[in-house]
């Protein structure tokens, strides 16, 4: 089972890459030494923010979101696999 949980200074020094969602995580990420850090529209959206899918109306932000997260993971495989 997955859950969330906050970052850590262990991951930042652990982990490769690490990515964030739109421009305030990245600020944060990087205010915690952050050195591989990209945002996930990086990869495939001209590096736009992942929007809240709830900013949308119904369903649709959940599609709209999926996808463009669907697309960058994507990429983001191709190029760092």
């Amino acid at each position: 089972m997955l859950r969330a949980r906050k970052i850590t200074q262990d991951d930042i020094n652990t982990f490769d890459l690490i990515i964030a969602l739109d421009d305030k995580n990245y600020a944060d990420l990087k205010a915690m030494g952050a050195k591989n850090l990209y945002k996930l529209g990086y990869f495939g959206f001209n590096n736009d923010d992942v929007p809240d899918p709830f900013f949308f109306d119904g369903y649709y932000g959940f599609e709209t979101v999926y996808k463009m997260i669907d697309t960058c993971v994507q990429e983001l495989f191709k190029e760092h696999l």
